[in-house]
């Protein structure tokens, strides 16, 4: 073995686990200076094959039986601690750290007392009886020869796990969050039958009401007939005879007149005049792919391609273009039962001095297509919510910001060269009634989109199941749309003319909330 120990060793050292999560998010990258090592395992275990290598690429790992362990050994290495060792970057080079008090960490046979610097083939054993690993520096360790999926993947296994607890703690503050909706939703059931329940209550009690009073009148009528002189009654009624002879003759001319008018008329009944205007409008409800997703930081950038998220977007007559914000930032909107890894990497890549830019082409079926950046859009990030994990040992901090679904927010709009049929209705949106219809468009689960060349939008009818805003959003019951229709648009009818009043956002049920267009800027 080499002595090593006349070295300076890091007796104080800085690399702790939330530093390396820094160092990890630039490894991403492939940041300038960036190197890995690979840890090969010498003997089999129940989590470990023998001869299994593992790429190590952030500066800090711990090797135990600790669930937070980036190298976890099951309970049966009975000689190996819950925090046996670590190894870190130190500033000449990798180094072994003995965490145990109670087993021995050996490098190459010989114990390590407290730090021992390490070089490429070197032997770590975790007590005398336990696995052993080599310590590999590869010719050529620069994070740039790994690919960007497989260091996501490294990413989530190393990085990724001592921050467990608190993904599953955001994950339960989402399933509060998305329980607490499921209960206003039911809540809102709950008034509506029972308002139901008392509307028909009244309903019956009114007919038992017109019943009684059918029949006083007709007993007073029976009196008013025995007193009156029939004579005068037969008179009377040859007189009702002639009006009733006018009025059915007025009634026939003014039905001959309106049948004659109609002839020849190429004018569409009222319940088709709206399906025809959504008809008209279907050029301008465009299908929304996000093609790929650029990571850049320390000016080092690189792609990752066939994401193939979908969802809908549509054309305003202005020139402007909408969508949903959680179409075009997918990864600021976690998913709320369970949060995806590369989603969570992609939120800590934005969010810890990195750039994250998807590339969406927006499909018309028309024909027509066009691409844009999920950068150039304009939407409304005040209601983020900061997320800071924090590593006890150094309180330092890696952040991660939410969006919040639900909150009329959810809106993303970019100007184009181009010009659609649609129209904002802006001063509807927010008093429309209960019960009003609405008509969506979308694309759900991508249906509509068969092909880049076969595109269709799919209709679908909800109705507004409260009066006005709750919570910023416009309610809707009976949902008729489902994922993928996000960023579509919803519409409400005046009778003469269609205008978009909401995006589609949300649904729980048959219930959803749509964004309503007024909160647009």
């Amino acid at each position: 073995m080499v002595d090593r120990r006349t070295q300076q060793l890091d007796k104080n050292p800085s690399h702790n686990f939330n530093q390396s999560v820094a160092a990890g998010v630039k490894s991403l990258v492939g940041g300038s200076g960036r190197t890995f090592y690979v840890l090969k395992h010498l003997t089999a275990s129940a989590a470990y094959p023998l001869g299994k290598e593992q790429e190590i690429i952030i500066e800090y790992i711990e090797l135990g039986r600790d669930p937070k362990c980036q190298i976890r050994y099951d309970a049966g290495q009975v000689t190996v601690s819950r925090r046996h060792a670590a190894i870190t970057k130190g500033p000449n080079g990798w180094v072994l750290r003995n965490l145990s008090q109670n087993n021995p960490t050996l490098i190459n046979g010989r114990p390590v007392n407290a730090q021992w610097f390490l070089t490429s083939g070197d032997e770590i054993q975790l007590s005398l009886e336990g696995p052993k690993l080599r310590f590999i520096m590869p010719t050529n360790n620069s994070v740039n020869t790994i690919p960007l999926s497989r260091r996501l993947s490294l990413f989530k296994q190393q990085a990724m796990r001592p921050y467990r607890n608190a993904i599953l703690a955001l994950s339960t503050l989402l399933v509060v969050a998305i329980a607490t909706f499921s209960w206003l939703g039911w809540q809102m059931k709950r008034e509506n039958l029972m308002l139901g329940t008392r509307l028909s209550t009244a309903v019956t009690e009114g007919k038992v009401v017109q019943g009684k009073v059918d029949s006083l009148t007709s007993r007073l009528d029976l009196t008013k007939a025995q007193s009156d002189d029939i004579k005068k009654r037969n008179e009377s009624l040859a007189k009702e005879m002639r009006s009733v002879k006018g009025l059915l003759k007025k009634t026939q001319q003014q039905y001959t007149e309106r049948s004659n008018s109609a002839k020849g008329s190429s004018a569409i009944p009222p319940a088709n005049t709206d399906m025809a205007l959504l008809e008209a409008m279907h050029s301008s409800v465009y299908f929304l792919r996000i093609e790929s997703i650029k990571l850049t930081m320390d000016d080092k950038t690189e792609e990752i391609s066939n994401v193939n998220i979908t969802g809908t977007g549509f054309l305003l007559s202005d020139g402007r273009f909408i969508t949903t914000r959680h179409m075009v930032q997918p990864w600021t909107y976690l998913n709320r039962n369970n949060p995806d890894a590369a989603m969570i990497l992609l939120n800590m890549v934005q969010n810890n001095s990195g750039i994250v830019n998807a590339t969406l082409r927006a499909y018309s079926p028309d024909g027509s297509s066009f691409t844009f950046s999920s950068r150039d859009f304009k939407f409304d990030a005040s209601g983020d919510e900061t997320i800071s994990v924090v590593d006890p040992k150094s309180n330092t901090n890696v952040f991660v910001k939410i969006g919040v679904l639900d909150d009329g927010k959810d809106w993303a709009t970019i100007k184009t060269g181009r010009q659609g049929q649609i129209s904002l209705g802006a001063s509807v949106c927010e008093a429309l009634p209960a019960g009003a219809r609405l008509y969506t468009l979308g694309y759900p689960y991508g249906q509509g989109a068969t092909s880049d060349t076969d595109i269709k939008p799919q209709f679908g009818r909800s109705d507004v199941a409260s009066s006005g805003l709750i919570n910023g959003m416009i309610r809707i019951t009976d949902r008729n749309f489902d994922p993928g229709s996000s960023g579509g648009p919803a519409f409400y009818s005046d009778g003469t003319r269609l205008v978009a009043v909401g995006i589609i956002s949300t649904s729980l049920g048959n219930q959803g909330g749509l964004v309503p267009v007024s909160h647009i800027r």
